[in-house]
């Protein structure tokens, strides 16, 4: 090509000089126009090379630059081969796996079965969990009186559930539950070993989600307000009685049944009975809905009572993070009072009432900002022909009236804010504050600062403040550790109030601080 572009090149600088020839044969210029033509076409010559020079260097240019790409796609697929390797070792790790793993399953296939036959499925279940509490002025409100205590809290639970085929459980579980150090004496309750739990589980019986649960067995619907296991209790609670119940996933739920409070097997008693229904049902996202109602009959002579209550409870939430809950009850029956000439039955008459809200802020750390409110009607003349003070059931009250337990969901109303906030995955911190109102003027409050607490009436109604913190952490999957404090300053009302208690008698409250802390382990599978 290139020596074609030169050939042509001469030939043009042919033509130009004979063209220039015949001009100088015209003229005087002849010699010089001749010499002028040779060197046009020489320049001409000269730039195509450097022309031809360019592009060779271009060419030279993309060359290196296809070598570069050329090395580097040698190395991607270098490294391609290496990836490919270490995933077909790692392929083989997890085949080695896959093979011990269904080697282990057959194994434990053969464990379960004897002879062809499948053995019960075995499921254990262990708690052991202590908890060393300090009180002081929690009995009295009086710095003056010997009341400070350090007491240990032990429980110990073992257990297993035994399935011996598909539908059919049966569960037992032993519980040994004491304070360290303790000597059991004449009046004082023995709380050591016995059986916690103690039943039979059909399920799916005639239809999916319907069982029959029947023996002794732990209960809890909604917040356990009216009926929960009371597990912050050393001991807890389980009912014996029979459990009938329909579950139906984002449909409805329906428990009913049938409990033996105590039995002295005697006409006198005492002999109490707690039957129930309860439905809800959580068919919505944003809200869950319940209604219950519950019969208590206590023929015991003197403190008979045949109460009903029925309330509602829904709990919302309208957008993320936020969660709305109330809960209402009425109760209505009748109730023995003692009067002055002897034993009278009475109407009882009686509600409470329950509100909070909470915001949990969408972050890593969930903030969370509250307020709780709970209300329930007293008895300021508990002598007369009226019963009004709510009847307190079977719940798990600890956290909801303070933690120090001081009170109950009875002839009080309290408010107060509360803050929560997880540092990190496993650790929660909590802060509640508590300001505790008598609902009416003066009245007799039950298990009150230890016994049966009387507040005189006209001299208000301001119980006092309390505040508590928590702090919770899940060491281990296994391992949960927990601390709280809480402080309670008495009102002008505790100060005139006077306790009746078992072991201290009737006692004067003063109006001292009084504080209590505690630490808490609890280990379980």
């Amino acid at each position: 090509m290139r020596r074609n572009i030169v050939c042509m090149m001469v030939m043009s600088g042919l033509v130009i000089g004979v063209g220039a020839g015949q001009a100088a044969a015209r003229g005087k210029w002849k010699s010089k126009s001749r010499i002028s033509g040779d060197a046009a076409v020489l320049d001409t010559l000269l730039e195509d090379q450097d022309s031809l020079n360019m592009i060779t260097a271009g060419h030279t240019k993309q060359i290196g630059q296809m070598k570069e790409r050329i090395t580097e796609l040698e190395d991607r697929l270098k490294k391609a081969e290496a990836d490919v390797a270490a995933a077909r070792k790692k392929a083989d790790a997890a085949k080695s796996g896959a093979d011990a793993v269904s080697k282990d399953m057959v194994e434990v296939k053969d464990r379960f079965t004897d002879r062809g036959e499948t053995l019960p499925k075995f499921i254990p279940h262990f708690e052991f969990r202590v908890r060393p509490e300090y009180t002081t002025n929690r009995r009295d409100l009086d710095s003056t009186g010997a009341d400070e205590d350090m007491f240990y809290l032990q429980r110990v639970r073992l257990g297993a559930t035994l399935e011996p085929q598909q539908g059919i459980r049966g569960t037992i579980v032993i519980q040994d539950s004491r304070t360290w150090g303790e000597i059991p004496g004449p009046g004082v309750p023995r709380d050591h070993l016995g059986l916690y739990e103690g039943y039979i589980l059909l399920t799916d019986l005639w239809t999916p989600g319907f069982e029959v649960q029947a023996g002794r067995f732990a209960m809890g619907f909604g917040l356990e307000r009216q009926i929960g296991r009371d597990d912050w209790g050393n001991r807890g609670r389980a009912f014996d009685g029979v459990r009938v119940a329909y579950h139906k996933p984002r449909v409805i739920q329906i428990d009913a049944f049938a409990t033996v409070i105590q039995d002295a097997r005697t006409q006198a008693g005492p002999n109490e009975d707690f039957y129930g229904l309860h439905l809800a049902t959580d068919a919505l996202d944003f809200m869950d809905f319940q209604i219950y109602g519950f019969y208590l009959n206590n023929d015991t002579a003197g403190a008979s009572a045949k109460i009903g209550t029925v309330g509602a409870r829904i709990e919302a939430r309208p957008v993320k993070g936020l969660v709305m809950e109330g809960e209402a009850a009425v109760q209505f029956g009748k109730v023995d009072n003692v009067v002055a000439n002897g034993v009278k039955s009475i109407d009882h008459l009686a509600t409470a009432y329950a509100f909070s809200a909470s915001y949990a802020v969408p972050v890593t750390t969930s903030p969370t900002i509250g307020l709780v409110f709970h209300s329930a009607s007293g008895d300021a003349n508990p002598g007369d022909d009226r019963s009004t003070a709510y009847r307190v059931l079977f719940p798990t009250r600890h956290d909801f009236y303070g933690s120090m337990d001081l009170f109950q969901w009875q002839g009080v109303w309290e408010i107060g804010p509360l803050f929560s906030l997880a540092p990190v995955k496993e650790v929660l911190f909590k802060a509640v504050y508590h300001a505790m109102f008598l609902s009416t003027n003066g009245g007799v409050l039950t298990d009150a600062f230890g016994g049966k607490t009387t507040f005189p009436a006209d001299s208000g109604k301001f119980l006092g403040h309390e505040l508590d913190l928590l702090v919770h952490w899940d060491a281990m999957k296994w391992l949960a550790l927990e601390t709280g404090y809480s402080l309670f300053k008495p009102g002008d009302v505790t100060a005139a109030a006077t306790t009746v208690s078992m072991d201290k008698g009737s006692t004067a409250l003063g109006s001292d601080l009084a504080h209590w802390f505690y630490f808490q382990a609890k280990a379980s599978f």
